[in-house]
């Protein structure tokens, strides 16, 4: 996993690339820091710890975001 932190205009931005599960309690820990909701927090854990390729996330609130780049089933993708 590829960790990198943004700021543009104000904008904090935490984005992960090559994701899998193994990542998802520290990529969660941002999620919640920056106020993601319970019920939105469950569906993205739901989505991180399920294993699938070609799959990801993107939340923003406050002037903060993580995005969630995950692997890819193939270099093409």
């Amino acid at each position: 996993m590829i960790r990198q932190k943004i700021r543009v205009r104000g904008w904090k931005v935490w984005v992960y690339y090559a994701v899998h599960e193994y990542y998802a309690e520290e990529i969660m820990d941002n999620l919640r820091y920056i106020g993601i909701s319970e019920r939105e927090a469950q569906r993205a854990t739901n989505n991180l710890c399920s294993g699938k390729k070609n799959t990801g996330l993107t939340y923003a609130n406050k002037h903060m975001a993580v995005m969630v780049i995950g692997l890819a089933s193939s270099a093409a993708q």
